[in-house]
């Protein structure tokens, strides 16, 4: 495996979150417009349990 310096870590750590946020807020805006959450969960790739945490978070 290749060295990795801190900074290249961190880049790629941050990246993954900036990532995961994006997902997080597509997900938002699917259920907002009253998708299903199966739905929205199939369509993010997320767990249905972290979709249920974002309809918690918007009420």
């Amino acid at each position: 495996m290749p060295y990795e310096s801190w900074i290249e870590k961190s880049f790629r750590e941050k990246g993954r979150a900036d990532e995961r946020r994006n997902l997080l807020e597509a997900a938002k805006r699917l259920l907002a417009e009253n998708i299903s959450l199966s739905k929205v969960a199939e369509f993010m790739q997320l767990t249905p349990e972290e979709v249920q945490l974002i309809t918690a978070a918007q009420n």
